[in-house]
């Protein structure tokens, strides 16, 4: 075994002295993969995933571009790939691993894109922060679209890169299919496209070239014309009524928030926000100077933030943080670029920062179980003895409603179709409540307990109640309740808007 780790070693080294850019890729990739994989099986299906989950276990292919144009609000081209990988025997939850490999493949193609602009050393931390982003960790091993979005995102910027020499017919198509790609995996892949167009028109170096590069982009929006109807759909169905109205500081922030969870105290997020936007800006200005392919990467990392922002300032709420994920690539290129330009003294500093945003990022994240375990909280509710009849409290408001219904659809026997619920004049006699708070939970204790288990972080409670004590008594919870079967003492909100108990 010692030799043959030796000899392995060896080989590693002479093909990094021979190809350190390839080994280095590779190096990196391989990281990325190794911290998203132990989460693809640990981590239950959470909401939106629910709703992935569904999609691909569509009958027919017909019925899954149906149900996207009906109850998502992105076009179907991950759902499409989804769908084929189960109908060809694999697990839904398996199907995450699309997702670990668009990770891990977007980590080591930053390597590769940074080291056309910035030494190795600084191309590998910015492949660094790519593998071990928050952002990047939280949506690379989901049942969704975004890390699939981000690695289009690198690939359109490395085939972008290309049209500064002579190209070759098969990076044309590549570059149509990438486009084209993009558009029908996330819409916001439209401000890249946006940016992308922006630099072909007014790069100088492109003088006397632009027309070829122009009709492949062009070529490739022009394939995603059919779904157009179906993105109106979408569209008109308001799915963004969450997003609130436009604010700069959320602007402000996403370069930082991509690369780290959020910052508590809030004044202190909006300082460290302000900093690393002015390094990504300063890394830009000195990007820009330098050739073609590094105002290329400007364009890409900063002109799809700004374009979402513009449009959210018109009053078009579909500003958020994971749906620009996809400029993440390209803001770890100019971040390692602010790096290579400071004063020698504040390298230092600079570096210690990358190093604590990676620390935080992947400590928060990757060695952290999973934040809500839906499956383990559903088998324990079933042990407890909870039956379609019982109504389940949930605390923290209207996201413990959302967040939450979905999970348990999907977990609980028989999968029951659950809404909000509200009370009625009839006392309950049994409540199942899920807690967060071991102090509310407490609370709850007083009231009269039969079953108690703590999960992960939940505690999961079943009551026996004389007499419904009132939401304050409770903390205001809101309710779950199945729409058809469900106790006397609920009833079930099936019109309307969905709201916590006011």
């Amino acid at each position: 075994m010692l030799r043959s780790i030796i000899v392995a070693a060896g080989v590693l080294r002479a093909a990094a002295t021979r190809r350190p850019i390839a080994v280095a890729s590779l190096a990196v990739g391989v990281l990325a993969a190794a911290v998203r994989i132990p989460r693809v099986w640990s981590d239950s299906l959470w909401q939106d995933e629910v709703a992935s989950a569904r999609i691909l276990r569509e009958p027919t292919f017909a019925s899954v571009l149906h149900r996207v144009a009906r109850t998502e609000s992105t076009p179907p081209l991950w759902y499409a790939l989804g769908w084929l990988l189960h109908a060809a025997g694999t697990p839904i939850v398996d199907v995450r691993l699309v997702s670990v490999a668009a990770g891990a493949a977007t980590a080591a193609l930053v390597v590769m894109l940074a080291r056309r602009v910035l030494p190795l050393r600084l191309a590998v931390v910015a492949g660094l922060l790519a593998a071990l982003g928050h952002e990047f960790l939280v949506h690379g091993h989901e049942l969704r679209a975004y890390a699939l979005l981000t690695l289009l995102s690198a690939v359109f910027a490395l085939l972008l890169a290309r049209t500064t020499a002579p190209l070759r017919r098969r990076d044309l198509v590549a570059l149509a299919a990438c486009t084209a790609a993009g558009l029908l995996t996330h819409y916001f892949f439209c401000f890249t496209v946006a940016a992308g167009l922006a630099w072909i028109v007014f790069e100088p170096d492109l003088r006397g070239r632009r027309r070829v590069p122009l009709a492949a982009v062009a070529a490739g929006m022009v394939v995603t014309l059919p779904w157009l109807p179906d993105a109106l759909t979408q569209y008109h169905q308001d799915r963004f009524w969450w997003i609130g109205r436009f604010r700069l500081r959320p602007v402000v922030d996403t370069p930082l928030r991509l690369f780290t969870p959020a910052i508590r105290p809030v004044p202190l997020l909006v300082a460290c926000g302000v900093v690393f936007a002015t390094l990504c800006v300063f890394g830009a200005i000195r990007l820009a100077r330098t050739s073609a392919v590094g105002r290329l990467f400007v364009a890409l990392g900063l002109g799809p933030l700004l374009l979402a922002a513009l449009v959210w300032a018109a009053g078009v709420r579909i500003f958020a943080l994971r749906n620009l994920v996809e400029i993440g690539p390209l803001v770890a290129v100019l971040a390692a670029a602010s790096v290579a330009y400071l004063p020698q003294r504040a390298r230092l500093t600079a570096a210690v920062a990358v190093a604590t945003a990676l620390a935080a990022g992947f400590f928060t994240f990757g060695t952290k179980p999973d934040a809500v375990p839906f499956g383990n909280i559903a088998r324990v509710l079933v042990r407890e003895g909870w039956g379609r009849r019982d109504p389940i409290a949930v605390f923290g408001g209207q996201n413990g409603f959302f967040s939450f219904r979905s999970p348990l659809e999907w977990y609980l026997p028989r999968q029951p179709e659950l809404t909000l619920g509200r009370t009625t004049a009839t006392p309950c006699d049994t409540v199942f409540a899920v807690v967060h708070s071991r102090k509310r939970a407490q609370r709850l204790r007083e009231l009269g307990i039969a079953e108690s288990s703590w999960i992960d972080g939940y505690d999961v409670l079943r009551l026996r109640l004389r007499g419904w004590p009132g939401e304050e008594a409770l903390g205001r919870p809101s309710l779950i309740t199945a729409t058809t079967g469900h106790a006397s003492c609920v009833s079930p909100v099936l019109a309307g808007r969905d709201r916590p108990l006011a």
